[in-house]
């Protein structure tokens, strides 16, 4: 099948931002918005949730969204897990073909279908090629390979035997950094995983604040300490605030822990002195939560790519990162530092060392290599050139 000049992409993405998750799979919008500079796309969201819903088409940021629930447990007489392993398997893959219908009527056929993660998206995309015969890759942007989370070995063997075929049976399929790539090789999901990093959107770069007063440190995430170790952050802003009193530690975000690493820091000593919980920032503000900070930190214990220092990048915000697996991709000497994973007075030491020094890490050059790496336009083409080769291999 000959690529037409714009091919027409559905993007079937395991996350989506909607208004009661908006933080949920944006590196999947942003993705979809890049992608829509070189393709035509549109976006099949089957969502894992407490209920089956109505197939639900909206126009968002001019691409056409199909969005379908499949309820965790069904409504039959079974077990919890295996109403699980229902909802995972038949229940998901029969959403997906409703899904695609709805958008055959609507958008007509695409030229390749593009997974956004393995499980339950990929094996979405396996079944509706295996019905439609329409080639399809997939991104894998999970931690869910990685051997520091174990999520993988944790799933049923029905939702891993459709992981596996899903994946070897792909036209392609994309890691977001070698660290990933190593780790979706070594369970068997693809031999040679092609690398391509997040797409990030543009951010506005905005002079460094005065340091007059002390450096501010950023730090976003989602607020699981077990991947994201802010245990260990606290720890190292405790070692710091014993030495001095101009850092400032602002964690932007919200998730599981969030109120436990509270009740950490207060009880550190830090809490309204030299640390602060910001909350959720939502993600078109995001660079005026970084203009408020000289530098951030990745403290996390593993990352497949991670978007908090890329975005900070972009932001023209230079990042001290743990050696946690996706920053080690992008993150060079004139953009940033490194500390070893899980050692506070490292990091400590990391964020002492990057306060001192912020003045070497100019703002405007900081976005321009962010923008060299990550912009929509360079990252899409580097997809589209994959969706040329599947497709062209497709026959």
């Amino acid at each position: 099948m000959p690529l037409s000049s714009k091919p027409k992409v559905l993007l079937v993405a395991g996350w989506y931002p909607s208004d009661e998750s908006p933080y949920a799979g944006v590196f999947v919008r942003d993705q979809a918005l890049g992608l829509a500079e070189l393709c035509d796309v549109a976006v099949l969201h089957v969502e894992l949730g407490n209920r089956d819903s109505d197939i639900e088409l909206t126009v968002e940021d001019s691409i056409l969204v199909a969005r379908i629930g499949v309820a965790a447990s069904p409504p039959l007489v079974l077990g919890a897990k295996a109403g699980r392993a229902y909802a995972a398997s038949v229940g998901y893959l029969h959403a997906a073909e409703r899904g695609y219908r709805a958008l055959l009527d609507e958008w007509g056929e695409p030229d390749i279908l593009h997974a956004q993660v393995t499980g339950p998206a990929g094996y979405g995309a396996w079944w509706l090629n295996r019905r439609h015969h329409i080639p399809y890759v997939i991104t894998e942007h999970s931690a869910e390979f990685l051997s520091e989370s174990g999520e993988y070995r944790r799933r049923g063997r029905i939702s891993r035997f459709l992981m596996r075929r899903a994946g070897r049976s792909a036209g392609a399929v994309i890691a977001v950094s070698r660290f990933q790539s190593r780790a979706i090789q070594a369970h068997g999901i693809a031999r040679e995983p092609d690398i391509i990093p997040n797409i990030v959107r543009p951010m506005k770069v905005t002079p460094m604040p005065s340091a007059t007063s002390g450096v501010v440190v950023g730090h976003v995430s989602l607020m699981v300490d077990s991947s994201k170790d802010i245990s260990g952050l606290l720890a190292a802003m405790r070692l710091v605030a014993d030495e001095r009193s101009d850092v400032q530690l602002l964690l932007a975000g919200d998730g599981p822990d969030r109120l436990a690493l509270t009740a950490k820091a207060r009880k550190l000593g830090l809490l309204g002195t030299s640390v602060e919980f910001v909350g959720p920032v939502r993600a078109e503000r995001i660079d005026e939560f970084y203009a408020r900070c000289h530098f951030t930190v990745v403290s996390s214990r593993y990352e497949t790519f991670c978007m908090a220092a890329a975005e900070s990048l972009m932001s023209g915000r230079a990042v001290l990162s743990t050696r946690c697996g996706g920053p080690e991709d992008f993150l060079i000497p004139t953009v940033g530092r490194f500390v070893p994973a899980s050692q506070p007075k490292a990091l400590a030491l990391g964020l002492v060392s990057m306060a001192d020094d912020i003045g070497r890490y100019g703002p405007a050059d900081v976005a321009r290599y962010a923008q060299s790496e990550f912009a929509a336009r360079q990252v899409a083409q580097q997809i589209v050139e994959v969706y040329t080769r599947v497709i062209s291999a497709s026959g």
